[in-house]
This record gives structure tokens, C-alpha cells and sequence, in this order.
């Protein structure tokens, strides 16, 4: 179980109910996004390990909720939940649905949620859905963390400006980040570990 940043990473499970999760007090930080914001790219980068999530060509791909427990500094322990990503056309509308009540349930009822990492392309120009989930996790009172992938793609000028635009549409100032370069990792690994360690739960003996 190798790590990146002092991060040590293991897939748990994926759960399609809040009935499957585990019954601990183990705090707990959501992955949310559209379905191209490379949810998969930045959970492998931020743990040091390429295959920890599948990535793939085709969006979409997560369909249940999957569970990461990290330990980290001072034998903490935290766990990451990959959410299915939101906004992809070619998905049934039941399909849709189904994950948006999943998704949904979790950020609303679970006791367990510390953080929302909320994801957006930075090459892109802000998206309503984004901004709607925003919106949406603020009404609920879910702390908030925007992070603009892919900044790797865009050179310093235009890096500036996509996160200008990116901090007015969206209500708050996004962290940038690359999967591919170090930009913003141990800043979105520490951003996690500040808004989880007041609950963080120590390691399970024999763990």
C-alpha cells in the first residue's frame, strides 16, 4: 500500500446504500464532479499510486459510491468516497436518476461527511451543473472545496484567467491542480487533512 505526501491509500469497498457503509466514526471527505473532471486522475495522484481508481476514456464509468481509507500523519486515518460523476448525456435518464439519489442521500444524511471536493475542468468555461452543486451543498451547510483539474494543460496566463472565471461563477476561490505535475497535490491533501482531523479516528489495531 504504497502513498504519495505521507498518504498511505487502500481501496475499502463500493457501496450502493448508505446501509453499506461501515458503522465507525471515521470522518470522511466526498469526490463529486462531472463525469470528464478526472475524478479517477486526481485520487490516484493524490494517494502516489497509478491504478489505484480506474481511469478510463469513457466518462462515467463509477456507478456506486467507492470507499479509499487513507492513513496519514500521526497514525490518523480518514476515508475519501468517489462519487459517481454528474452530467453524462449518454447514460439513461433512470440510470441518471438513480445516481443523482445516491449521491444525493450521502451528502444529505451521512454523519460521517466532513468535506466536499468538488472537481471542475479548468480548460473549460464554468458549467451550470457545477454551479448548481455548489449552490446545492451550501443550502446543506457541506464545507467546500473546489479544486480546477487539468491546469497542467494551460499556461500561466491562462491558468489565471480560467480560475478568475471559475471564482466568480462558482462563489469561492478553486485550488488548482494536475494529475500529471505536482501542482496543488500536497496543497488538496492538506486542505483534506485540516477540514478532517478534528474527527479523524486512529488506525484499527492489526490494521
Amino acid at each position: 500500500m504504497a502513498g504519495g505526501g505521507g498518504w498511505r491509500v487502500e481501496f475499502v469497498k463500493s457501496c450502493g446504500s448508505l446501509g453499506d457503509f461501515p458503522g465507525d466514526g471515521m470522518p470522511e471527505a466526498a469526490l463529486l464532479g462531472r463525469s470528464n473532471a478526472g475524478k479517477s486522475s486526481l485520487l490516484n495522484a493524490i494517494a502516489g499510486q497509478a491504478k489505484l481508481a480506474r481511469t478510463s476514456r469513457t466518462p462515467g464509468r463509477t456507478r456506486l459510491l467507492n470507499l479509499f481509507e487513507v492513513q496519514y500523519a500521526a497514525q490518523r486515518r480518514l476515508r475519501l468516497v468517489d462519487c459517481p460523476g454528474y452530467g453524462y448525456a449518454r447514460a439513461g435518464k433512470q440510470e441518471r436518476e438513480r445516481w443523482g439519489e445516491l449521491i444525493e442521500t450521502y451528502l444529505a444524511q451521512r454523519a460521517n461527511l466532513r468535506l466536499a471536493v468538488l472537481l471542475v475542468d479548468a480548460n473549460v468555461p464554468p458549467q451550470a451543473l457545477d454551479g448548481e452543486a455548489c449552490a446545492w451543498l451550501r443550502q446543506r451547510g457541506v464545507a467546500l472545496q473546489v479544486v480546477a483539474t487539468k491546469c497542467d494543460r494551460l499556461s500561466g496566463n491562462q491558468r489565471g484567467q480560467a480560475l478568475r472565471r471559475l471564482e466568480a461563477a462558482l462563489g469561492t476561490a478553486p485550488l488548482a491542480f494536475s494529475a500529471v505535475t505536482p501542482l496543488g497535490q500536497a496543497e488538496l491533501r492538506k486542505a483534506i487533512e485540516t477540514a478532517l482531523t478534528a474527527r479523524a479516528t486512529p488506525p484499527t489495531a492489526g490494521r
